[in-house]
């Protein structure tokens, strides 16, 4: 899509042809420029999670007797 927009665009200016295309201007632009090559960042843990100990204990009882049958959201 983008090559027919480039060669559209010798000919008539660039947002007709965009618009001709379908193809947002502003899509056009960010394709032309080179994507850096980044590695994913690891998301910083919530300060909100549980701890390890809380979350064996949050297993424990969900898989309890008392709530074998029962979903998460059932036993909150």
């Amino acid at each position: 899509m983008r090559q027919a927009v480039e060669e559209l665009a010798q000919v008539v200016p660039l947002s007709q042809a965009c618009e001709a295309l379908g193809l947002p201007r502003s899509s056009l632009y960010r394709s032309r420029q080179p994507q850096p090559a980044r590695e994913p960042q690891p998301r910083p843990a919530s300060p909100r999670a549980l701890s390890p100990a809380e979350k064996e204990t949050v297993h424990q009882v969900l898989n309890s007797q008392r709530f074998a049958d029962s979903a998460p959201h059932q036993v909150y």
